[in-house]
């Protein structure tokens, strides 16, 4: 399996969103058959003009999430009163809110405020949590073709940009015009929906991946170091 699939993947079992104890296995042939065609879809995209315009991509993948009733927030922190038997005088949600690259969150928060119609409500931004809107990296920038020549040496395979729906610190270096990349190990595809995903309590990658991972850093690292 490809790179390119085993990214995709992991956007489809978002899509599918079924824990382990609620469906004991997948229909994986389904997955894999969206999966294709997402995928071709994707390449039939022009993102070449101007060069690193991921943006119709970005387009793509958000008109399936809404099309699949998926939002990109979720109201984690909710709290209210103090005693069963007292009515709370204020309620307070903190939403995690996972915004596009250079969304304007002024304008969310306003769509946000016309949607509760209320002004007993008050909406503001949690700036202890926030990362700056920055554009995506470049795609045809001397650092992504490291990237791509260690890819091609250590998995022998493509590279595929995709975004990633984590925060990341590097969303503070990209505001100052730095290109960044995240890059990972090997992942086993099933581990997702069998529990042992990222940020779960059995979080794991494949024992295989590990030292090539580490040369695989190794090669980026020093191969950056002789570009100009």
């Amino acid at each position: 399996m490809t790179f390119a699939r085993l990214t995709l993947f992991a956007l489809l079992v978002l899509l599918n969103p079924a824990a382990p104890r609620q469906s004991p296995r997948p229909d994986w042939s389904k997955i894999e058959e969206e999966t294709m065609r997402h995928f071709q879809a994707i390449l039939r995209l022009d993102t070449s003009n101007p060069p690193g315009n991921e943006g119709v991509v970005v387009e793509y993948l958000k008109s399936v999430l809404d099309r699949e009733g998926i939002e990109t927030n979720s109201p984690n922190i909710i709290k209210g009163g103090y005693q069963v038997n007292v009515i709370p005088s204020e309620a307070e949600a903190t939403l995690d809110v996972r915004a596009l690259p250079d969304e304007n969150l002024e304008n969310l928060l306003a769509e946000i405020r016309k949607v509760i119609n209320d002004p007993a409500v008050t909406v503001s931004k949690n700036e202890r949590n926030t990362r700056p809107a920055a554009r995506p990296s470049r795609i045809d920038s001397e650092a992504f073709r490291v990237l791509e020549a260690a890819v091609k040496h250590h998995y022998d395979t493509v590279t595929l940009p995709t975004m990633s729906a984590g925060a990341t610190d590097m969303a503070y270096l990209r505001a100052k015009g730095v290109e960044c990349y995240g890059v990972g190990p090997m992942t086993d595809s099933e581990d997702g929906p069998k529990g042992f995903g990222a940020h779960s309590d059995q979080e794991r990658i494949l024992e295989e991946s590990l030292h090539k991972f580490v040369r695989f850093h190794w090669d980026i690292v020093v191969n950056l170091a002789k570009t100009q």
